[in-house]
């Protein structure tokens, strides 16, 4: 009886054996390499789980080799593999590591399922954050035999792709074994991702330098689109990171990280026209178009007709459009020996290159023409490896600080330049008025002069004749700093000049134009000029400056050029009499283009109004009304016998 017991065991054995793939991990004292071939069938059938399912007709297939192998490179659909493993006896808890094989898998041990890898319901897809997992086995199978069977689901995006099916061999052992080993595992790939946290680094110290350089020069916003670009790729890879601990199927972690990914390229494309100084022309609305187009790829794969290689074509064409239009903006700049342009160029070039070769590597990864990723790797150590991506982004995060270096040097010698200048023009201005107006017997002066915050060019002047009238000049030199004050101080000097010698206000305008006319270099003068005798008779003679006011109304004066324009040009003089205790008041167009926040000017009614005021009072009401330039008035009064006495 016991011998035909043991030959009916036998029997059954090798019964089961006939039909089943095995393999023997009995012996192992540690985790095992399952490496035997599985049984391998298309389609989806609930009993395929089952171990007495007799599956010895299945082809056999392993794992770590593509499915192209088995005639399947096209094949979407589900997939089942087979394994029968003889395990260890031992006390301890044992488990079986598995590893993606495609978009989702199920795994199941005699016919329970034990572990899910992706998502298979309710909606079958692929989520990137799915590594490897740990399934725990039954007790019941220690020191004996268990069926395994994995049940496979394989969309059609990836089906063309080149390698598709290969994946890593399970490992069978102790549960606390396994969990040490995918534990090293996510720290290899800690170390595995050092480039990249290293690239965030740079990125973000380069970033907080260009915010601190806004910070200091706020209107040059060129440094805000910098450290935009430079801190957005710093989140990026953080943001990147994070993705992958997130249950997201594959077409939307992709769209998400293309759609980040497409601001922090929109703030380049911004930083890149603000740097260079050019208006946003239809390159820069050209490339900014396309570079929203690239993240719409996976939703082409997700709810389109499109394959994952060709999403990957639609981003080479987008990329290699931008630098296109990109470096037509360039090419340009460089050729007209722009510094700028032509450090950012060769960094450019080997970036543009770069991405856009790794684009076309993964459409043809993702067409089955190309084995391996799109990266184009420099160094592949143990665990770790540099890739020229690596390299080219690094340069151009070194390029952006270079260029960035130099344009707040340049900018912080032409601030020290200019603030040398403005104290030089200030300087020289100071001599564009007199320090002390001369008392004149018989004439009351007044002056106010309210300089803006650029140094500009109004003068005015008041000599005292030989024959006892007075001679009054009042002008404004054109444009602004040194160059203004130097004219004016010009000016001055020949008024001083022309003043000794007693001539009418026409006649020194007509020689003070020809001395300007010849030396100005494209700058003029405007300048009203004026003789009160002693009898009040004055005579007026204008070269383009605001006719003077007498008793509040405007004097009626025949105006010319301003000086320095034509050395041909006539200049006439004006005479009229002020009777005692008659106001004559000068202007300078300081005080009716004064501007308030409503953008409304001052004008010349209002400056009529008060033209009667002192000269301090005129000033602080264009002042207080929105002052945009220099103003500067001068007043007289011709007064009476008892006026002088008072004095």
């Amino acid at each position: 009886m016991r011998k035909a017991a043991a030959f009916a065991v036998f029997l059954f054995s090798a019964a089961l054996s006939m039909h089943a793939q095995s393999f023997d991990a009995s012996a192992a004292g540690g985790p095992v390499i399952i490496t035997a071939p599985w049984r391998l069938h298309t389609g989806d059938h609930a009993a395929w789980a089952s171990p007495s399912f007799d599956d010895s007709q299945w082809a056999l297939h392993p794992i770590e080799t593509s499915w192209a192998d088995q005639d399947l490179r096209d094949y979407s659909g589900y997939i089942w593999l087979r394994l029968r493993v003889r395990v260890p006896a031992t006390s301890k808890p044992l488990a079986l590591l598995v590893f993606p094989l495609a978009d989702a898998e199920e795994v199941y041990a005699d016919g329970i399922l034990i572990g899910m890898i992706g998502q298979m319901r309710p909606q079958r897809s692929r989520l990137v954050n799915e590594s490897a997992r740990v399934l725990p086995l039954s007790s019941a199978v220690r020191g004996g035999t268990v069926e395994l069977a994995i049940r496979v689901w394989r969309s059609r995006f990836y089906t063309s792709s080149y390698g598709s099916g290969a994946g890593r061999l399970p490992v069978l052992g102790t549960q606390a074994d396994l969990t040490r080993i995918v534990q090293l595992a996510h720290s290899r790939d800690l170390v595995v991702q050092a480039d990249s946290w290293l690239l965030a680094v740079v990125a973000a110290v380069f970033g907080l330098f260009s915010l601190g350089l806004f910070l200091f020069r706020r209107q040059a916003t060129e440094y805000c689109w910098a450290a935009l670009f430079l801190l957005g790729t710093a989140i990026y890879f953080v943001f990147l990171a994070w993705l992958k601990t997130c249950s997201l199927e594959g077409g939307a972690f992709t769209f998400f990280s293309l759609s980040f990914d497409a601001l922090v390229e929109t703030a380049w494309l911004f930083f890149l026209w603000r740097f260079l100084r050019s208006k946003y022309d239809r390159l820069f609305y050209a490339a900014l178009i396309v570079n929203w187009v690239r993240p719409t790829a996976p939703l082409w794969v997700m709810y389109g007709p499109a394959s994952v290689s060709q999403a990957f074509l639609l981003g080479t064409v987008a990329h290699l459009s931008i630098s296109v239009l990109v470096l037509a903006k360039l090419l340009p700049l460089v050729r007209s020996r722009n510094r700028d342009a032509q450090l950012l160029l060769i960094p450019f070039l080997l970036n543009s290159a770069v991405l856009g070769l790794s684009e076309a590597r993964s459409a043809l990864q993702y067409s089955g023409y190309f084995a391996g990723n799109g990266s184009l790797a420099i160094y592949a150590g143990h665990g770790f490896q540099v890739t020229w991506d690596d390299l080219s982004l690094l340069l151009s995060f070194f390029a952006i600080g270079a260029v960035l270096v130099l344009r707040f040097t340049k900018s912080a010698q032409q601030a020290q330049r200019l603030s040398s200048e403005m104290n030089a023009a200030r300087k020289v201005q100071s001599l564009l008025i007199p320090r002390e107006l001369p008392i004149v017997l018989g004439i009351g002066l007044d002056a106010a002069y309210f300089p803006a915050a650029e140094v500009g060019g109004d003068l005015y002047q008041v000599f005292q004749q030989p024959d006892g009238s007075l001679l009054v000049a009042i002008g404004d030199v054109s444009g602004k700093g040194l160059k203004a004050a130097m004219l004016g101080t010009l000016v001055v000097g020949a008024l001083r000049s022309l003043a000794q010698e007693n001539l009418p206000p026409a006649e020194i305008l007509f020689r003070l134009n020809r001395q300007l006319a010849d030396s100005t270099d494209g700058g003029f003068v405007t300048c009203c000029i004026a003789r009160i005798d002693a009898d009040g008779q004055v005579t007026v003679a204008n070269a383009g400056h605001l006719p003077p006011y007498r008793n509040g109304e405007e004097v009626s004066l025949d105006s010319s050029l301003p000086l320095g324009i034509s050395a041909s040009t006539e200049f006439c003089g004006t005479t009229l009499q002020l009777a005692c205790g008659d106001n004559l008041t000068f202007l300078s167009d300081g005080v009716v283009e004064a501007r308030n926040t409503a953008g409304e000017l001052f004008g010349f009614d209002r400056a009529r109004e008060i033209s009667n005021q002192l000269a301090e009072q005129i000033a602080i009401a264009a002042q207080a009304f929105g002052q945009e330039d220099d103003i500067t008035v001068l007043t007289l009064q011709r007064e009476t016998a008892h006026d002088w006495n008072k004095k």
